[in-house]
């Protein structure tokens, strides 16, 4: 009996993995960035903690299908995936927002509350955009 509990709980972790996560790039989707949303909002303006969105695309994805196809790009889309889970924290979430669109919530869980924080995400974002660039 404990064993069919343990392969329901595993089964219902499963699925909640799978409705929150891209298929393709494993990266969290929009329905975990609106959940997050909805959680990190009220916080922030609570304790006044600021919140930063980084809205990412991939520049002329649709030439590198073109040229090289779609499994290529969906080569090209996990390896921006992997990329972005590298640069970010732990509790930044990383989310693909659509085709080659990506997006990142920053939050300051600090508590000397930076006001920095907006620097702070220009330079993930620029650190993001250079890895990807080389």
């Amino acid at each position: 009996m404990a064993a069919f509990f343990e392969a329901q709980r595993q089964a219902v972790e499963s699925a909640e993995r799978l409705a929150c996560r891209d298929e393709l790039t494993g990266l969290f989707n929009r329905r975990r960035l609106r959940e997050a949303l909805d959680e990190w909002i009220p916080r922030a303006r609570r304790e006044r903690r600021p919140i930063s969105i980084l809205l990412l695309d991939v520049d002329h994805f649709k030439a590198i299908n073109d040229a090289w196809g779609h499994a290529t790009g969906d080569r090209v889309l996990q390896m921006i995936a992997e990329l972005l889970q590298s640069s970010f924290r732990a509790q930044d979430v990383v989310c693909r927002y659509g085709g080659e669109e990506f997006c990142v919530l920053l939050c300051d869980h600090r508590a000397d509350r930076s006001q920095d924080h907006p620097t702070e995400a220009l330079f993930f974002a620029e650190r993001v955009r250079r890895a990807a660039e080389s």
